[in-house]
């Protein structure tokens, strides 16, 4: 891995963590070192299939069934 992939690789998983905490996504791209929005989410979603929005989406729903799965236990 060269050490631009290997920097792009751990600015994108921390980005995931900012997003699993709740930050907002338009802040997370400069946030983890992205110059723009835009190569920001051209890179999220070549590494991980879907853009940071939809990752969020898909993770908030998956919340909210596991914590009212906790709650109603």
């Amino acid at each position: 891995m060269t050490p631009k992939a290997y920097l792009t690789d751990y600015r994108l998983n921390k980005a995931i963590e900012f997003i699993l905490e709740g930050q907002a996504v338009g802040n997370i791209a400069f946030d983890v070192g992205f110059s723009t929005h835009s190569s920001f989410g051209r890179s999220f979603k070549r590494h991980f299939g879907c853009s940071p929005s939809e990752y969020t989406e898909k993770y908030m729903h998956k919340y909210a069934q596991n914590s009212d799965l906790a709650e109603n236990g």
